[in-house]
């Protein structure tokens, strides 16, 4: 489950990589070719995106090294937390129901 975490928070880095070392330097050249830059929704829309995808990338790379500490054996698998998704079967009809909690709250899914 963890390692499922990492390797979809890991594409997620990569592709955002690309973008910032590729994509917006490419977009933001092209929108300083239209000329003034005060009056440019295309540079100002390339810049906030490269704010964001920097933002983005370091909220990731923390959330992967917190991750790197984590080890599965230590998750106690008899209680239920923010986050958990929790499969319960009846003993005698053998039909299963899933719950998510999040915020405090538990909610079923069908």
């Amino acid at each position: 489950m963890i390692e499922a975490l990492k390797e979809k928070l890991q594409a997620e880095v990569e592709r955002l990589n690309h973008e910032i070392n590729f994509v917006l330097p490419k977009e933001i050249e092209k929108a300083r070719a239209h000329g003034d830059l005060r009056e440019n929704s295309e540079y100002k829309a390339a810049l906030e995106r490269q704010q964001f995808v920097s933002s983005r990338l370091t909220h990731l790379r923390m959330r992967l090294g917190k991750l790197s500490s984590v080890s599965e054996a230590e998750i106690p698998r008899d209680r239920v937390g923010f986050g958990s998704r929790v499969t319960v079967e009846d003993v005698d009809s053998k039909q299963k129901e899933v719950y998510a909690a999040d915020a405090g709250r538990i909610h079923r899914r069908w």
